[in-house]
């Protein structure tokens, strides 16, 4: 794994999805391909809401939240107040669902945000992308058990116990993604920060270490 595949300059790692607009690393396709058949049979619509993500997107959600154009949360899922925030609280709100542009595990193409479409067909109920849609009775529940015993993929961000948020929607394969973790190290990171400019950008460079560690936690598969 590259620089530029680590860090959502590049594209050339990826294939897309048959049927979608959705690109994932090459290696993991047939492993997605898969996991959908399996879901089917299980009567799960098991679809995409976001796979690989390049560091401009990264970029453009990290300056709407910072800019207060996007809704900011805090670790439990409350929506916070943008004019009663100073800028480190601003900071440590997009902290708790969004990482840094450049060190996205969504620039890797092995990490997908996964919904059941099954109870929003026909009907005027829209995904919000939040926890309580995975939690029993919601409309991605079975999902949720279903992928639980799965073991190529896994959920990175399924302990309360990380710097970022618990994100019940959000898979990574097994094995490649960490290979690419592995690859990420602190400078990878450090070099990327440097080469972009973002909102509180000068909060971070203080402590490139601690944002290093934070960007980077996850639940070990």
């Amino acid at each position: 794994m590259d620089y530029l595949e680590l860090t959502g300059r590049t594209d050339s790692h990826l294939t897309k999805v048959p049927g979608t607009e959705f690109l994932i690393y090459t290696p993991i396709l047939d492993d997605f391909l898969d996991l959908q058949d399996s879901a089917t049979k299980e009567l799960i619509d098991l679809r995409i809401v976001s796979s690989y993500r390049n560091l401009d997107y990264q970029l453009k959600i990290w300056s709407e939240k910072a800019e207060g154009k996007r809704d900011l949360y805090n670790r439990d899922g409350k929506k916070l107040k943008y004019s009663q925030l100073n800028e480190e609280q601003i900071l440590s709100a997009i902290l708790n669902f969004t990482t840094l542009p450049g060190s996205s595990r969504h620039h890797w193409g092995t990490d997908l945000d996964l919904y059941d479409h099954t109870e929003f067909k026909n009907t005027d109920q829209k995904l919000l992308l939040i926890n309580n849609e995975y939690e029993k009775g919601g409309p991605c529940f079975h999902l949720r058990t279903f992928m639980d015993n799965n073991k190529i993929f896994y959920r990175p961000f399924a302990s309360d116990n990380l710097p970022i948020s618990r994100e019940l929607w959000h898979y990574s394969h097994r094995s490649e993604s960490l290979k690419f973790q592995k690859s990420y190290t602190f400078e990878i990171f450090k070099r990327n920060i440097q080469e972009i400019e973002f909102p509180l950008k000068e909060l971070i460079v203080r402590d490139l270490a601690r944002y290093y560690q934070h960007c980077t936690s996850v639940s070990m598969p």
